[in-house]
C-alpha cells in the first residue's frame, strides 16, 4: 500500500503531493481493531520503512532547496528559518538543516 506511493514521482511534484495525502487518508480509514496481531504488526513495519523512505526523498528535496536558496524569495535568511516558517517545523526538530 504505502510502498507504492511513488509510482507517480516522476509525473510532478503536484502528482506526488496527491499522492501521498490519498495513502494518507486511506491509512486512517482502516479499522485497526479488525487486523490480527500478525497484520498490525507487518503494516507497523512497512508503514515505518515508507515513512523513512519518503523522509529520505524529502531531504533530498530540501537540499536543492538550500542549494538553491529558495528561502530568500520568502525573507527568509536560512533553510532553516524557511521551514521552522513554511512546514511549522518545531525549533528543536531542525537539525537536519544545519
Amino acid at each position: 500500500m504505502v510502498e507504492h506511493m511513488y509510482d507517480e514521482m516522476g509525473v510532478s511534484g503536484e502528482a506526488a503531493e496527491g499522492s501521498v495525502s490519498a495513502v494518507t487518508r486511506r491509512l486512517a480509514s482502516v479499522d485497526l481493531d479488525s487486523l490480527a496481531g500478525p497484520q498490525l504488526e507487518a503494516r507497523v513495519v512497512s508503514l515505518r520503512r515508507a515513512l523513512d523512505a519518503l523522509e529520505g526523498e524529502w531531504l533530498r528535496w530540501v537540499g536543492e532547496a538550500d542549494r538553491r536558496k529558495v528561502y530568500g524569495r520568502d525573507g527568509h535568511t536560512s533553510a532553516t528559518a524557511w521551514l521552522t516558517h513554511a512546514a511549522r517545523i518545531a525549533p528543536g526538530l531542525r537539525h537536519p538543516f544545519g
